[in-house]
């Protein structure tokens, strides 16, 4: 495995937790409802990560 492989992989691991985390957020902020504020940080994390994964799908 080369250097470019072993970095896209760490960088999608860590996308992937991020993900987790994301969704376990997305889970609270439906289950209090009317958090407007909370659902506009969520939507530009997942925005980031899906993103993320974008480049580095774009780089292989």
């Amino acid at each position: 495995m080369n250097n470019n492989s072993t970095w896209k992989q760490q960088v999608g691991q860590q996308l992937q937790v991020a993900n987790q985390q994301i969704n376990l957020c997305q889970h609270e902020i439906q289950q209090r409802k009317d958090c407007p504020d909370e659902q506009l940080f969520l939507q530009n994390a997942l925005g980031a990560v899906a993103k993320a994964w974008e480049i580095i799908e774009s780089n292989k």
